[in-house]
């Protein structure tokens, strides 16, 4: 796990061209932006769980909304 100076722990999700996420994770191993609990999860056309962000009330995104 790498560290940054002065900053706390970089998120352990890996981006989709191999290389790890540059931000700092926040309550657990990952960003808020990786964390699969902000996440969607709205089936999609090819059957995997949406990665859009979920809604500010914690419902779906605005695609699946």
């Amino acid at each position: 796990m790498a560290r940054c100076p002065g900053a706390g722990m970089r998120c352990q999700h890996e981006t989709s061209r191999g290389y790890g996420c540059l931000n700092v994770a926040t309550n657990g191993p990952f960003c808020s932006g990786h964390d699969p609990r902000n996440q969607c999860g709205r089936p999609t056309l090819a059957g995997t769980p949406c990665k859009r962000r979920a809604g500010w009330n914690g419902g779906p995104c605005t695609k699946h909304a």
